[in-house]
């Protein structure tokens, strides 16, 4: 995971203890895609964009983003279609059943400014992205937001089931199709790195960030150097 740009560095934050959190809910949002409810010991002092480290194996421990935190239930969104530790933790876990992680951890997060924002994200690099505009819909952030969601097809979209705890916001949501054959009127077919370069953005007076693949991630900053932004920030996965 990466810093963002314009962050200023600090001091290393000591790794949280463990937590034992318990498995309440479970579903899958989007093919391959799981949301995991889990209930924590105690609350926690989150802030949005940051990430939970889970031991998914003996010895394994793997890092996602919180998508969700009401109360002492933490949300995390996993893709299970690349298989391994974490696709193997998901497939056997279930409901009552306890997982140890350690949380929060990360800088990624929402910057207090006035300025128009803009999100840009593939795959579940979605999940830190979703709090941050909660954020903002509770704050009745009155400008222009847009999104720019990419992922391979239409049914690996999760989008529309977070969709309606947004409708305060004037949000301007665009998903990105890699591997559809066509598109409706609200998608774009291609890249969402294409539909961004695409978008007529005001770069330089927007507060831009990017979540998910790398190869996307650096692509986007990229695409800002050339367009001389100066709040950008990113999370790689």
């Amino acid at each position: 995971m990466s810093k963002p740009s314009d962050m200023p560095l600090t001091d290393p934050v000591p790794e949280p203890p463990a937590l034992r959190a318990v498995l309440r809910r479970r579903a899958e949002v989007a093919r391959e895609v799981w949301a995991l409810v889990l209930e924590l010991p105690e609350p926690i002092d989150f802030a949005p964009g940051q990430f939970a480290r889970v031991d998914v194996a003996p010895g394994e421990w793997r890092d996602y983003s919180i998508a969700r935190l009401d109360g002492r239930e933490l949300t995390l969104l996993i893709d299970t279609a690349f298989g391994g530790a974490g696709g193997e933790f998901v497939a056997t876990l279930a409901v009552g059943d306890a997982v140890s992680l350690r949380a929060p951890l990360g800088e990624f997060r929402l910057m207090e400014s006035p300025r128009p924002k803009v999100f840009i994200a593939t795959g579940t690099g979605l999940a830190p992205l979703l709090p941050m505009l909660q954020q903002l819909a509770d704050q009745r952030h009155s400008l222009p937001v847009r999104l720019f969601f990419g992922c391979a097809t239409r049914d690996r979209n999760f989008l529309p089931v977070y969709l309606p705890a947004l409708r305060s916001l004037k949000l301007h949501a665009r998903l990105c199709l890699t591997r559809e054959s066509s598109c409706q009127a609200a998608e774009f077919c291609g890249r969402v790195t294409q539909a961004v370069a695409e978008a007529g953005l005001d770069w330089p007076g927007s507060d831009i960030y990017a979540a998910g693949n790398p190869q996307m991630v650096a692509d986007i900053q990229t695409l800002a150097a050339r367009h001389q932004a100066r709040h950008l920030y990113t999370e790689g996965y």
